[in-house]
């Protein structure tokens, strides 16, 4: 009897390592093997890790920047020297690992196009086949296809096609369970490696699908046929898409990279539109109404900027910087409501901001000397889910002589960044995902402020753990891996300007040392 006590008291130990130590310990195993790749691709000099994600010991994706604007790389360069780098670590599987090149500064051997802010428009080399699968140089078999179609009221998508094997149903299964979590997802894609040819295009295809798929704003339809040679002659291939992508910026940035698929015997049809977007702002400074952003035509641009001036005081210029674009689609929200909010709001206040975009009002902003209309647009919008910044402050009192009062300066961008601060985990320099919200702010602010000169610094620090030199690297680690980040989001890594400065000898806990900060220093 005591022997089976002891018998059942071992197994309910194994049982309890097996449950709950053992995922605990390949978690911490995945965070160790992390550091080190992310040092051994750092220490070649040559690139700064923005993120690397190790899943169940296998490299699955790793995005790196470019120390040095004088290199000069294709994208398979980059893949071979990231992979030789990490695959010799014992304990890491990286055969398939993708990588992605997201420095903005460095010269790229396919002079990768930019979108107009700057962004670098990822270009998707050839990639070879689906495992298992080899291009069949000439058959009488019928391509692989298949198509997408996404109801973004439903929420329901359908995939119907025939191919070789599972890869592109998964695939296109995950790419939407990752972009739209709510998605109801009916696969009738039919797997016949008899009839149905295997793929020539199909992997490099997926990766631009990808980008449409997380992109894309409302219903969505996706055709795809792959390229064969039959007994007949060349059979081209093709790729067709149709739906809406949030901005102009995106729109051109989607088509830039997906151009990249056409060749002899591949055609691609983008039938891709945009919402409009439009900022309209008054500057006090200035005296002047400016109005950014992209809309249909000429008609709508002129309306948009009779509307912004129609009420405001002769002594404020409007200074109309709209685009016109034809796969913009039509304001949808222009109305006499609109035309009214428009103008009443440029009339109250005294300096200040609305925004546009995917065909409703998103952001109200600005400062206003009338405490009832400050009241007036928080009743009007508390239900509803738009930003608003609007504040009272008290009209400066005139002087004497009665000059006018000067206006209050807009915010600095030094002002409006100075709030900002992001923190790590003791010993770790990856960004945590809780702060992209913060980042994205971040870089908005940046690229729609009118300085346009001054540097961004970022600055890292570090805890007093560890030796001092060890502390430098780590802060250095830690501002490079917040610049990167505002580089993929749009920031020109020209502005950018990195400091670290080790551990502080200030009275700060360990957990407020361990930051970046962002700053404004003017030239």
């Amino acid at each position: 009897m005591k022997f089976l006590s002891l018998l059942l008291s071992f197994a309910a130990i194994v049982a309890f390592g097996a449950i709950c130590i053992a995922p605990m310990m390949r978690e911490f195993m995945e965070g160790n093997l992390t550091d080190r790749a992310k040092d051994k691709i750092e220490s070649t000099g040559k690139y700064s890790v923005a993120s690397l994600k190790v899943d169940h010991f296998h490299a699955k994706h790793v995005a790196v920047s470019l120390e040095n604007e004088e290199f000069v790389l294709n994208q398979a360069q980059v893949e071979k020297e990231i992979i030789d780098k990490i695959e010799p670590i014992l304990g890491i599987y990286a055969v398939d690992c993708e990588v992605d090149l997201v420095s903005l500064d460095s010269k790229l051997a396919e002079n990768k196009p930019k979108t107009p802010d700057g962004v670098v428009v990822e270009i998707p080399n050839p990639r070879p086949p689906p495992p298992g699968e080899t291009p069949d140089l000439m058959t009488d078999k019928e391509p692989a296809s298949f198509s997408i179609l996404w109801d973004a009221k439903t929420q329901k998508l359908v995939l119907k096609g025939k191919q070789t094997n599972k890869f592109a149903g998964t695939e296109l299964v995950k790419f939407f369970t990752e972009a739209k979590k709510q998605a109801t997802v009916t696969s009738a894609i039919e797997i016949d490696n008899v009839n149905v040819a295997n793929s020539k295009y199909l992997k490099r295809v997926l990766r631009d699908i990808r980008l449409i798929i997380i992109n894309s704003s409302d219903d969505l339809r996706i055709d795809f046929q792959d390229a064969i040679k039959t007994s007949n002659g060349q059979k081209k291939g093709f790729l067709k898409f149709s739906g809406t992508t949030g901005t102009l910026e995106k729109y051109n940035a989607l088509s830039s990279s997906i151009q990249n698929l056409v060749s002899v015997d591949f055609d691609v049809e983008n039938d891709l539109v945009f919402y409009p977007y439009v900022s309209i702002r008054k500057d006090a400074l200035k005296e002047k109404i400016t109005l950014t952003g992209c809309v249909k035509d000429k008609a709508e641009l002129a309306m948009l900027g009779s509307n912004a001036g129609r009420e405001v005081t002769s002594n404020f210029s409007t200074d109309n910087k709209l685009e016109t674009h034809a796969r913009c689609l039509d304001i949808a929200w222009h109305d006499i409501h609109a035309e009214s909010l428009i103008a009443k709001y440029m009339s109250k206040v005294a300096e200040g901001e609305i925004v546009y975009s995917n065909n409703k009002l998103t952001s109200l902003s600005g400062v206003s000397y009338d405490s009832d209309y400050v009241d007036e647009v928080k009743q009007a919008f508390q239900d509803k889910n738009i930003t608003r910044r609007l504040v009272y402050k008290e009209a400066p009192r005139k002087r004497i002589n009665l000059v006018e009062p000067e206006p209050a300066k807009p915010e600095t961008l030094a002002e409006q960044l100075d709030e900002y601060k992001i923190y790590f985990g003791s010993g770790k320099y990856t960004v945590d995902p809780r702060y992209d919200p913060q980042l994205v702010e971040i870089s908005q602010k940046i690229k729609s402020s009118t300085d346009k000169t001054s540097k961004i610094v970022i600055g890292g620090y570090a805890d007093k753990t560890g030796s001092l030199e060890q502390n430098k690297r780590l802060s250095l680690k830690r501002a490079r891996a917040v610049m990167s980040k505002l580089v993929v989001k749009g920031v020109d890594a020209k502005r950018i300007q990195v400091e670290f400065f080790g551990s502080e000898a200030n009275g700060r806990t360990k957990a407020e040392s361990r930051r970046v900060e962002i700053k404004v220093r003017t030239n």
